[in-house]
Order: C-alpha cells, then sequence, then structure tokens
C-alpha cells in the first residue's frame, strides 16, 4: 500500500498506543527507509525477532523500517 506522509502518519499514531507497548520499542515516527521509500520507522533497542514479526503481521500493508537507536535520553 502507497499512502502519503499525512496518511503514514494518521496510520503511525492511529497504531502508537500498541507500538509503545511493544517490548524493545523506543519510539516512532515517518521517515525514509533505505530503498528511498516513505515509511514509518519503527526504533528500537535490542528488539526480539518475534516482536519484529508480531509489528510486521500487525502493520501488514504498511512501509516499516526497523531502526536500532537503543535508549534516547533527555537532555
Amino acid at each position: 500500500m502507497s499512502l502519503n506522509e499525512a496518511q503514514l502518519m494518521q496510520q503511525r499514531d492511529l497504531h502508537e498506543a500498541w507500538l509503545n507497548e511493544q517490548a524493545g520499542i523506543t519510539g516512532t515516527g515517518i521517515g525514509i527507509d533505505s530503498g528511498g521509500n516513505i515509511c514509518i520507522k519503527i526504533f528500537t533497542n535490542q528488539m526480539s525477532n518475534d516482536t519484529k514479526e508480531r509489528i510486521t503481521s500487525k502493520l501488514d500493508g504498511l512501509v516499516i523500517d526497523f531502526e536500532e537507536t537503543g535508549e534516547f535520553n533527555a537532555f
């Protein structure tokens, strides 16, 4: 499914509470994947493959990209 930025933001917002409950997620956003596609970015900290598969299954049809960032710390 090819969505524009506003549509992806709406989908991210729709699923954000559920996503933040998943182990290993440090944040979400909208960005560009390695193929140059606009996507939902999922920032992670040592996320298991099982969790990635669960997220991919739940967000089926949406372009998502996992990025290992570690924990975010506010300064």
